[in-house]
Order: structure tokens, then sequence, then C-alpha cells
């Protein structure tokens, strides 16, 4: 049993087509410690170490990983590209929103 559940709220917006906004929220229960939780989630570039369908990532614009407005690649295994910005994080709610940029998703 863990003391500390709570539910962690990841959102992501794509932008598409005549300027229509698809908003895609995950909830879940995670069985750890929230704080413990957030901190590999919070980490923006490394979304690779948590979904088991992206190779690697890595930043692409902006050094501090914290910041509102930076930029990743998200390379799949499937050989596809994503990439994404950072647009909203606040660590005292363990909240955090980004856009979809571009991808080669079809």
């Amino acid at each position: 049993n863990v003391k500390n559940k709570k539910k962690l709220k990841i959102e992501f917006e794509e932008e598409i087509e005549l300027e229509k906004m698809v908003t895609v929220e995950i909830n879940g229960i995670i069985a750890q410690p929230s704080d413990k939780v957030w901190k590999l989630l919070k980490e923006f570039e490394d979304v690779s170490k948590y979904h088991p369908q992206i190779k690697f990532s890595e930043v692409i614009h902006h050094q501090n990983t914290h910041v509102v407005g930076t930029e990743r690649e998200c390379v799949y295994y499937n050989g596809n590209i994503l990439q994404e910005r950072l647009v909203f994080i606040d660590d005292d709610m363990k909240i955090m929103k980004f856009e979809m940029i571009s991808s080669t998703f079809s």
C-alpha cells in the first residue's frame, strides 16, 4: 500500500488541419509516491525512459528543460518522429502540458 497515491494528469494538444484542436488526456493511478513519479515525468527530455514506444528523445530548443517553450524531439522505434513544445509546468501541482509541433505520423 502506498500512502501518498495521487492522480497525475498528463496532457498534450495536437494542432491539425483547419485549425481544429484535439486534446488527449491520460489519467491513471501509479502505485508510487507522487514525488517519485513527478521527478521522472517532469524531465521533459527523458520521455523515452518511461514511454515504451519511444527509442530516444532529446531537447532541440532551450538548455533548461523545465522552461516553458522548451522543445523536444521523440524518435519512435517504428521510425516516426514527433516534436513537442512544453507550454505549462507547475511543480507544486505536478502538472505539465505540451503541444505537438510536428510529426511524421500519417
